[in-house]
């Protein structure tokens, strides 16, 4: 064909599409003017109600009509919206040699729950599935390298997804707003995640990020409210401005990385979180170096076991924890840092070891205890080590050593002190 009138189709009320055959472009512009609304498709081939155009499925005839779909094998690539907004589409076998599908063409398909992905995909473009609010779970195949910005976003149903170990970033909002995840594994080869990928992810409350990491972008986790700890990886190179905004049930993020400029931007957009330096993470004990810098879930700990890999308890370790009535300190010991246990509400008992020799500012004020003995290898004292701890009952300090009273702060409780050999 190469030419056609005016209004060739004019009054055809119930026309949903043209099928072009061949390549004309200007009677698919001549078409697409006069007949507004319907669809004018290029192609080069008919299989059934799957109209291909270069091994490409552009279009389906009467696609709102079916609930299942069979992809025929002759398909390479599916193409853009071919599939958008097929409301009873339930389920689709995507068979193996499609490479690539394309922009938005699943998007709010809401009633798709089961779809079968080849091993022969390599590229899942932006929007691909967006909206597909019956889509529970997915396994997509090591063979994909990239997956587009907001290619799952808005699947609220998506509880569980396996992400291929090829790809290398995750794109902007990928995951947003798909709030029945509840968990995710990074591949080890993802280096970047960008802006908003994991948005109001309501109910992720944990995710590892492995040590390729190098970027994250602004707000990627915000509004994942069930977020309760983070651990940034060392290979991190940048993060972006408010990435865990509106995240309330988030307590502390736990920096493996030497950048000061990251703690700093940390500190600065989330002001009510503990941002903690640390190298290294054993069991719930955070460290830096041979110090004991943090303790995962540590506002919820009544007792604790510091361990004896450790050699100093770092500034404000167990500042604020309320809850906390008993800890045990090795004999590894020789440094407690300033606040180390300030505040420390319900702490009424502990035991000091022979081998500390440096007791930091304020290391137990405002605490409950109500017997203090002071090991005789304590050399450095800081301020108001004791103050406020209106509890107090006992304060042994080893002879020769009364000059500690006016660090200790404890002047009103003078007639407490007991001095041994």
């Amino acid at each position: 064909m190469t030419f056609v009138g005016d209004q060739i189709f004019s009054d055809c009320t119930n026309l949903q599409s043209i099928i072009l055959l061949g390549d004309n472009v200007a009677i698919k512009e001549k078409l697409t003017y006069d007949h507004v609304g319907v669809d004018v498709v290029d192609a080069d081939k008919i299989i059934d109600q799957y109209v291909l155009k270069d091994e490409e499925l552009v279009y389906v005839i009467d696609r709102t009509a079916y609930t299942t779909i069979n992809i025929p094998a002759e398909v390479t690539s599916i193409g853009e919206e071919v599939f958008s907004n097929c409301s009873d589409l339930t389920s689709i076998i995507i068979p193996n040699g499609v490479r690539n599908i394309g922009k938005s063409a699943f998007s709010e398909c809401v009633s798709l729950s089961t779809i079968i992905i080849p091993k022969s995909l390599v590229c899942i473009e932006e929007t691909a599935f967006y909206g597909c609010v019956s889509i529970d779970s997915l396994n997509i195949p090591n063979s994909v390298r990239l997956m587009g910005a907001g290619c799952f976003a808005g699947c609220r149903a998506l509880s569980s997804i396996t992400l291929s170990e090829g790809i290398s970033q995750i794109e902007e909002k990928t995951f947003s707003g798909c709030s029945s995840l509840s968990s995710i594994t990074i591949p080890a080869n993802v280096r970047l995640i960008h802006a908003r990928a994991f948005e109001d992810c309501v109910i992720l409350d944990s995710l590892a990020l492995p040590d390729s990491i190098n970027y994250i972008g602004d707000a990627v986790f915000e509004g994942c409210s069930s977020l309760s700890m983070m651990v940034l990886p060392r290979s991190l190179k940048y993060v972006g401005d408010y990435i865990f905004s509106n995240c309330n049930n988030l307590r502390y993020l736990i920096l493996l990385c030497e950048s000061g400029s990251i703690y700093e931007k940390l500190c600065y957009h989330h002001p009510d979180l503990d941002v903690v330096v640390a190298d290294q993470i054993i069991d719930q004990y955070v460290l830096k170096g041979s110090a004991l810098v943090y303790v995962l879930n540590k506002y919820a700990l009544t007792s604790l076991v510091v361990p004896s890999v450790v050699d100093a308890i770092g500034p404000n370790t167990f500042a604020n924890c309320h809850l906390l009535e008993s800890v045990l300190i090795p004999k590894t010991i020789t440094t407690i840092g300033d606040n180390a246990f300030y505040n420390c509400k319900a702490l009424r008992s502990i035991i000091i070891p022979d081998g500390v020799a440096h007791i930091g500012v304020k290391a137990f004020a405002s605490s409950a205890l109500e017997s203090i003995t002071l090991p005789k290898s304590v050399k450095i004292l800081g301020e108001n080590i004791f103050i406020d701890c209106n509890n107090l009952q006992e304060i042994k300090i080893p002879k020769g050593k009364s000059g500690y009273y006016n660090k200790l702060g404890l002047k009103k409780y003078k007639k407490l002190y007991q001095v041994y050999k």
